[in-house]
């Protein structure tokens, strides 16, 4: 795995940084892993924790495209519905999953308010 940092947004080219060996390289994609949402506007990015300029420069933007599509298909089709769920871990069996849950309910660790951060982030 590169040891590497967002660097800047240029236009539409999100730079980042090879630290190891200190060249900039332009983003060619980027897996949103873990990305959920939930009942009342909640967002949880995952485990890894993103720097606040990726959240604001890959994440923002990746959330607001997502309502604009779910915005878009219900109006073309009125019932559509995204059942989302209470905010909850994926495995949550178990002591270490137990611990998880409370790391990121008690220290809100990689979890937002979606409008709350488009509201803070959003370049428009």
């Amino acid at each position: 795995m590169l040891n590497s940092g967002l660097v800047s947004k240029n236009g539409n080219k999100i730079l980042f940084k090879d630290n190891d060996r200190n060249v900039n390289f332009e983003a060619v994609f980027y897996h949103f892993h873990h990305v959920r949402f939930f009942k009342n506007d909640i967002v949880d990015l995952g485990w890894r924790h993103p720097t606040m300029p990726v959240v604001a420069n890959l994440y923002v933007p990746y959330i607001i495209e997502l309502a604009r599509v779910e915005e878009l298909v219900k109006s073309i089709d009125a019932t559509f519905n995204i059942p989302l769920q209470d905010f909850k871990l994926i495995k949550s069996e178990g002591l270490k999953n137990k611990i998880k849950y409370l790391i990121k309910v008690i220290y809100r660790y990689n979890v937002f308010n979606t409008k709350k951060l488009i509201a803070k982030y959003s370049k428009s």
